[in-house]
């Protein structure tokens, strides 16, 4: 099926100008989701391999050896850095609005 036959509005046999953008740019948010998720995935995965690997020191700042607080390990098991350790890591990376190019 071709672009111009999924653009049609209403049957009418015009085609609808903001069909293609649309699409797009719902292929682009999709395609953005599939790779966080893959992602997501792959640092559960490396989670629980440091927690196969050695289950004393899972839960313990890679950085401070303190320990990672619980609520946070709670919400995201795969962080390997406590919140001070993480923000002091976070505070050199570039803040500020993105670029539309940077969402694809």
């Amino acid at each position: 099926m071709g672009l111009e036959s999924t653009a049609r509005d209403g049957g009418d046999g015009k085609v609808d100008e903001d069909a293609a953008p649309l699409s797009e740019m719902n292929q682009v948010i999709a395609s953005n989701r599939n790779r966080q998720r893959a992602q997501r995935l792959e640092l559960i995965a490396e989670a629980l391999e440091r927690l196969r690997e050695d289950p004393e020191s899972f839960g313990l700042c890679e950085v401070c050896d303190d320990p990672i607080p619980k609520k946070r390990l709670e919400l995201m098991p795969w962080v390997v850095m406590c919140i001070r350790c993480q923000e002091k890591a976070e505070a050199d990376l570039p803040r500020g609005r993105r670029h539309i190019t940077d969402y694809r």
